[in-house]
C-alpha cells in the first residue's frame, strides 16, 4: 500500500484542496452534505480494520474520516498530490484491478464512482475479493429526480446525463423514453446481489420536485432546506427519486 512514486511531482494547481475549500464541498452545499453523510455511514459500519476509498480524488472523504488504517486510490494522477500533501495514504490505481490481497479491507467506499466505470461488474468482483466477509461497501451514485423525469417527458430528450463522463445514469424506476441511458436502481441492486452483496441500507439525499408541484417561491425555497429533504426521504413515492442514492452493502460470501 505504498504511495505511488513520483506523485508529488504532479501539477498541484489542479485542485484547491489545502487552500480554499472547493465550491462543491463548501459548508452547507448538497455535495458537502453527501460527503458528510457517506463519512457518517463509514464511521457507523467501520470497527477497527482497514478502509479503502476507491476514487478518492483529493482525499476529502479520507481526511474527514481520519484514522491510520485508511487508504485511497484514484485513476487521476493530477488530484492525488494534494491528498499526499495532507499525509493521506493514497496511490494511483484502477478500481477494476485492485492491487491488494484478498479480504484485507473491512470497509470500502465509492462516492460518485460507478457511473464512470465501463466494466462495473468487474469492479464489483474486485471489491468482493478485497473485502472481508461481513464487511461493508458504501456506494453513492447520482440518480434521476422527479423534476428531471418530468423534464425528459416534456422535452423529449435526456437530462441529467453526462455523455462525456458517465457510462450510465441511475433511476428509481425505468425511464421508458431513454432506456438505453438509464439503469433502474432495482437492476443495480440485483447486480450487487449477483456478486455476493446484500443491500443492508438504502437512502437518498436531495429531492427535486417538479415545478408544477411547487407553486410559488416560498415552497421552492422550502425545498432547499434539510427538514424538507428529511421529510421527503420517508414519503414512499418521492424517496425513490433522490439526487443522490446511497447504498450500504454487506458482503455475504
Amino acid at each position: 500500500m505504498d504511495d505511488e512514486e513520483g506523485m508529488n511531482d504532479a501539477n498541484e494547481t489542479i485542485s484547491p484542496l489545502g487552500g480554499p475549500t472547493p465550491e462543491r464541498y463548501q459548508s452547507g452545499s448538497w455535495a458537502r452534505q453527501l460527503l458528510e453523510r457517506v463519512a457518517w455511514w463509514a464511521h457507523r459500519v467501520h470497527r477497527s480494520g482497514t478502509l479503502l476509498d476507491v476514487g478518492c480524488g483529493d482525499g476529502e472523504l479520507l481526511h474527514l474520516f481520519g484514522g491510520n488504517q485508511s487508504y485511497g486510490i484514484d485513476l487521476n494522477p493530477t488530484r492525488l498530490p494534494l491528498a499526499l500533501k495532507r499525509g493521506l495514504k493514497v496511490s494511483l490505481a484502477d478500481g477494476c484491478q485492485l492491487p491488494y490481497r484478498d479480504g484485507c479491507f473491512e470497509t470500502v467506499v465509492s462516492m460518485k464512482v460507478l457511473e464512470h466505470v465501463p466494466m462495473m461488474e468487474k469492479m464489483m468482483k474486485g471489491i468482493n475479493r478485497v473485502l472481508m466477509t461481513g464487511g461493508h461497501w458504501i456506494v453513492s451514485v447520482p440518480s434521476v429526480t422527479l423534476k428531471a423525469r418530468q423534464q425528459m417527458y416534456r422535452q423529449g430528450s435526456p437530462v441529467y446525463c453526462d455523455e462525456h463522463e458517465h457510462f450510465r445514469e441511475f433511476s428509481g424506476s425505468e425511464i421508458p423514453w431513454f432506456k438505453h441511458k438509464f439503469m433502474p436502481l432495482s437492476d443495480f441492486e440485483a447486480m450487487f446481489r449477483k456478486h455476493g452483496f446484500e443491500v443492508w441500507r438504502q437512502e437518498g439525499l436531495y429531492f427535486q420536485l417538479p415545478d408544477a408541484w411547487l407553486p410559488g417561491t416560498s415552497l421552492k425555497k422550502l425545498m432547499e432546506t434539510n427538514l424538507a429533504h428529511r421529510i421527503c426521504s420517508f414519503l414512499p413515492v418521492i424517496r425513490r427519486f433522490p439526487y443522490w442514492t446511497i447504498l450500504i452493502l454487506r458482503k455475504v460470501d
